[in-house]
C-alpha cells in the first residue's frame, strides 16, 4: 500500500531537530498546522461545574471523546487534544482563543455531574464574527451519556457549513460500551495513563475493571494492551508474558471495533513494541486512512518506519506530527526521534534532543548511553547507566530492556548497532 501524504504539511529538514528543541522553550502559544481546505474546529476543555475535582477525569474524558468523534468527519480539521487543553482554565474571550488557534469554529461547554444525573451545556461559536451558531443544554440520566455525546457531535456538524450525509453521520459513530460502569472505569484509566510511568499500574487496574464490566469494550482492551506492552520498558515487566497479553487484548479491541482510528493507532503501537512489524505497519496505514490529521497516527507511522530501516522517511512523519501538534508530550515524541537519529548514527543530535527532556523516565537515561559510547565519551556513558540504576525500579533488568529494544528492529544491522553501543558503554550483552 502507498500512503498519500501530499496534503500534509511540508518538510523543512533538520529543522526537525531545531523545532523539537526550540518548541519546548519558546514562550506563548505555538499554533500547529491547519489544513486550509477544510472547516477547522477546536473543542475547548469543558468546564467542571460539579464542585468536585474528583470529576475532572469524567469531564476531560468527555471532551476528548467529542474531539475524537468530530475527527472522524472528513470535511473537518479538528485541533488535537493537547493544543485545545493548553487553554484549560484560561479566562479569555472565545474569539481570542480562536484567533490563537487559527480555527474558524470553537466548541465550548460545561459539565455538571451529580449522583446519577448529568447536565451538559455546549455552544458552537464562529470565531471571526463571534456569532453563536448553536447552543444547547442537556439534562439527562448518566446512563444516557452516550446518546448525549452523539447529539452534541451531530448538532455541531450540522451547524458548520458543508453538507454531511446521513451515511457519514452513521459511519462516524463509535461503538459505545454496554454499561456506564465500564465507561467510567475506562475514563479513569485514560486519565491515569496520561501520567505514563507513574500512572501505568493505576491505569491497568481501571482498564481491567472496565473489561470485567463489559468484556466487549474495545477502548478498554486497547488501553490495557498499551499498558502491558509499555510496562516492559517503563516498569521492567517480563516481556514474554506482557507481550502475549498485549497482543491478545489489542486483537480483541480490533475485532470489536475495526473502524476506530484510535484503535488502529494503538494496535500499531502495540505491535511495534512487541516486534510484530508487518502488523504494526498494517495498522499504522489503516489508522492513517481513517484519520490523516491525528498527530499520534503520524507519530506511530514514523516509529514503525524507523525500526524497519526507513529512518529518513520516518523523520518526515515526525516532522508532520509535530507541525500538526506542537504540544505532544516529550515521551510520546522525542525519545522516538532520538532512537531514529541513533540508528542514522547521528549521535550528537541524540544528545542535543535528549538535553531538553523534562523528568525523564529511568529507561530513557539508559538508552542515552549508546550514543555517548559511540562518540567515545565513555565516562558520560557510564554516568548515564549509573543514573539509570539509581532511578530504576528493582524489576527493570537492563539486559531485558536491551533485548526488547533490539527486537523492534527488522534489520540485523540495526540490531547489531544497538548491541554494539551498549557493549561500548560497558554492558555485557
Amino acid at each position: 500500500m502507498t500512503v498519500d501524504v501530499s496534503n500534509l504539511p511540508g518538510i523543512v529538514h533538520d529543522p526537525l531537530l531545531l523545532s523539537a528543541m526550540a518548541g519546548l522553550s519558546e514562550p506563548g502559544f505555538r499554533r500547529g498546522w491547519i489544513d486550509p481546505t477544510k472547516n477547522s474546529v477546536a473543542v475547548l476543555p469543558f468546564a467542571n461545574l460539579s464542585g468536585d475535582l474528583e470529576q475532572e477525569y469524567f469531564v476531560d474524558g468527555l471532551t476528548e471523546d467529542v474531539i475524537t468523534d468530530l475527527s472522524r468527519f472528513r470535511n473537518l480539521f479538528v485541533i488535537s487534544r493537547n493544543s485545545s487543553f493548553h487553554f484549560k482554565g484560561r479566562r479569555e474571550k472565545i474569539q481570542t482563543i480562536g484567533n490563537e488557534l487559527g480555527v474558524q469554529y470553537i466548541v465550548d461547554g460545561s459539565v455538571r455531574k451529580a449522583s446519577n444525573r448529568v447536565r451538559i451545556s455546549a455552544q458552537l461559536v464562529e470565531t471571526r464574527g463571534g456569532s453563536h451558531l448553536w447552543a444547547e443544554k442537556f439534562d439527562r440520566d448518566l446512563n444516557d451519556i452516550f446518546s448525549v455525546q452523539d447529539e452534541v457531535v451531530r448538532a455541531i456538524v450540522a451547524a458548520i457549513p458543508g453538507e454531511v450525509s446521513r451515511q457519514a453521520l452513521d459511519q462516524a459513530r463509535r461503538k459505545p460500551p454496554e454499561n456506564l460502569t465500564a465507561y467510567e472505569c475506562e475514563l479513569r484509566g485514560r486519565w491515569a495513563m496520561m501520567r505514563w510511568s507513574e500512572g501505568l499500574k493505576v491505569a491497568q487496574t481501571w482498564y481491567e475493571k472496565a473489561i470485567r464490566s463489559d468484556s466487549s469494550f474495545a477502548a478498554a482492551h486497547a488501553g490495557l494492551a498499551i499498558i502491558h506492552a509499555y510496562s516492559v520498558y517503563a516498569l521492567g515487566e517480563e516481556p514474554e508474558n506482557n507481550f502475549t497479553l498485549a497482543r491478545d487484548h489489542i486483537a480483541q479491541a480490533v475485532a470489536r471495533d475495526d473502524k476506530d482510528y484510535c484503535i488502529h493507532q494503538r494496535a500499531a503501537h502495540v505491535y511495534h513494541l512487541t516486534g510484530e512489524r508487518r502488523l504494526a505497519l498494517l495498522h499504522a496505514e489503516r489508522a492513517f486512512q481513517l484519520n490523516p490529521y491525528d498527530f499520534q497516527v503520524l507519530q506511530i507511522m514514523g516509529e514503525v518506519l524507523s525500526y524497519s530501516g526507513r529512518m529518513e522517511e520516518a523523520l518526515t512523519w515526525y516532522e508532520r506530527s509535530q507541525n500538526i501538534e506542537p504540544y505532544a508530550p516529550d515521551d510520546q515524541r522525542l525519545d522516538c526521534i532520538c532512537d531514529t537519529y541513533y540508528m542514522l548514527r547521528q549521535y550528537e543530535k541524540v544528545l542535543q534532543i535528549h538535553s531538553v527532556y523534562q523528568n525523564t523516565p529511568a529507561f530513557l537515561d539508559f538508552y542515552l548511553a549508546p550514543s555517548l559510547a559511540q562518540l567515545g565519551r565513555l565516562e558520560e556513558a557510564e554516568a548515564a547507566i549509573s543514573k539509570f540504576y539509581k532511578k530504576r525500579l528493582p524489576e527493570q533488568d537492563p539486559i531485558k530492556l536491551i533485548r526488547a529494544q533490539v527486537s523492534m528492529c527488522s534489520r540485523a544491522v540495526d540490531q547489531e548497532h544497538w548491541l554494539e553501543g551498549f557493549r561500548k558503554a560497558g554492558i555485557a550483552v
